[in-house]
């Protein structure tokens, strides 16, 4: 046979045999995309998929055509978890390459023109809104997702002391203390994806006893001094831990000390800047990443 057509043939294959597994594989696909200093997260079962954060350009765009089928040009739901370009600067050209069914936001508006453009976006498509309320349940597809926190407006200012930092006063209206904090579950798998969650707010969620064990905790503020108090993490006890960070970020992020508590705690953790694309894959019960059993 003529290697031209051989190597037709073969792609064919290929690409049929990926068709095939994709549509009915009943596992969950978790993938950490390497999108700089940024974060972008693909959940993908079967054909449903949601996309958590774009990043802050079109860099997401590349994840999403490896990680998705091939013929499969929808996105069911896009979830900005609050307006920080470096979160959701990257749905703009996703929102402009696929077809979305939904985008689930925090509620919370910003003067930035990254922001704005976004908004225009989404209302010029007619891209169903949603902004669900704190403790809220919803279902999408096969998974399940919980309300953590989410924006609430007029909420008064409040003070926080740790011992990483001199007592300050912050408001709520802030964009990271407002991040859209969502869990998941799937079967006995569970993570929880906290957008730029700081310290305080993790106080909170710890006092008001909401917040369960996890499978998988995406670090907040992308490994931030602010972020991820040992409290924290002595609450939720995560297995595996994702951080989405840029190679040589001029943030210093993420932190030696958030390092070293992920260290102590024996929470087996992966980085975009130094594994790139990161991929679990979870049938409910166990989880794999690049086809070894974690």
């Amino acid at each position: 046979m003529n290697k031209k057509y051989l190597f037709i043939w073969v792609t064919f294959v290929l690409l049929a045999w990926f068709a095939v597994e994709t549509v009915i594989s009943p596992t969950l696909h978790v993938i950490a995309c390497d999108v700089g200093q940024g974060d972008a997260y693909l959940l993908r079962y079967k054909m449903y998929e949601v996309l958590i954060d774009g990043g802050s350009s079109e860099k997401v765009l590349e994840c999403l055509s490896r990680n998705m089928p091939f013929f499969d040009r929808t996105l069911e739901v896009i979830v900005a978890t609050h307006p920080d370009k470096d979160h959701i600067g990257g749905l703009i050209h996703v929102m402009n390459t696929y077809k979305i069914d939904q985008i689930i936001t925090n509620g919370q508006n910003s003067e930035t023109q990254t922001y704005k453009t976004l908004a225009e976006t989404y209302s010029k498509q007619k891209i169903p809104v949603f902004h669900p309320k704190k403790d809220e349940v919803f279902l999408g597809g096969p998974l399940t997702w919980t309300t953590i926190w989410t924006y609430e407006k007029n909420e008064e200012k409040y003070d926080v002391q740790d011992k990483n930092s001199s007592k300050r006063s912050a408001k709520k209206e802030s964009t990271n203390a407002n991040s859209l904090t969502l869990r998941l579950e799937f079967g006995g798998f569970s993570a929880l994806f906290t957008g730029d969650l700081e310290i305080p707010q993790e106080k909170e969620l710890i006092s008001s006893g909401k917040l369960l064990p996890v499978t998988v905790l995406k670090i907040g503020h992308h490994g931030s001094n602010n972020s991820t108090s040992e409290d924290f993490l002595e609450k939720l006890r995560p297995h595996i831990a994702l951080l989405g960070v840029g190679k040589r970020n001029g943030y210093g992020h993420p932190s030696r000390r958030v390092l070293q508590l992920l260290e102590k705690y024996h929470i087996q953790t992966f980085r975009t800047d130094i594994d790139g694309e990161i991929e679990l894959e979870t049938d409910g019960k166990t989880v794999w990443k690049t086809w070894r059993v974690i």
